[in-house]
């Protein structure tokens, strides 16, 4: 999987790995894909076969479904709060200013990540299938 710059002058892309079977984590691809005008985050469930084949490649990409992960360009691999936070600097503005939030020191923001992500299926929660909720028009982003 090349997420690298493509042979036009297109950005390079960026993979948000998430639990297809989350409604919240369906939900949150979805308002990232909404918010991305350039297109240059691609989606794929953690339980799918691109994360399979990053994880085969070592890439360090944790076998529970309590984060979203962030694999970058060059292999740089973000996951939880880290995550969440690097998402919006790919985003334009007003979003993008968000991304001061990776000044602040990490244990609060990844204690109300861990929290939100222990709850989540109780909260919002499951599909009976992997990205059940993400729309015909994402899909073509989605690489499982």
């Amino acid at each position: 999987m090349n997420l690298g710059a493509e042979k036009t002058s297109r950005p390079p892309r960026v993979l948000v790995a998430f639990d297809g079977k989350c409604v919240l984590c369906n939900g949150w691809v979805r308002w990232l894909a909404a918010r991305d005008p350039e297109g240059r985050l691609l989606f794929a469930p953690l339980q799918g076969r691109t994360v399979e084949r990053l994880r085969e490649a070592k890439l360090p990409i944790p076998d529970d479904l309590r984060g979203v992960v962030v694999v970058e360009p060059r292999g740089r691999v973000l996951v939880g709060a880290a995550a969440v936070v690097r998402l919006l600097a790919y985003l334009p503005w007003p979003w993008r200013a968000l991304a001061v939030l990776a000044t602040l020191p990490p244990s609060p923001l990844q204690l109300l990540y861990d929290w939100v992500a222990r709850n989540r299926y109780r909260w919002f929660g499951t599909t009976s299938q992997l990205c059940e909720l993400i729309p015909p028009h994402i899909r073509s982003r989605l690489l499982d």
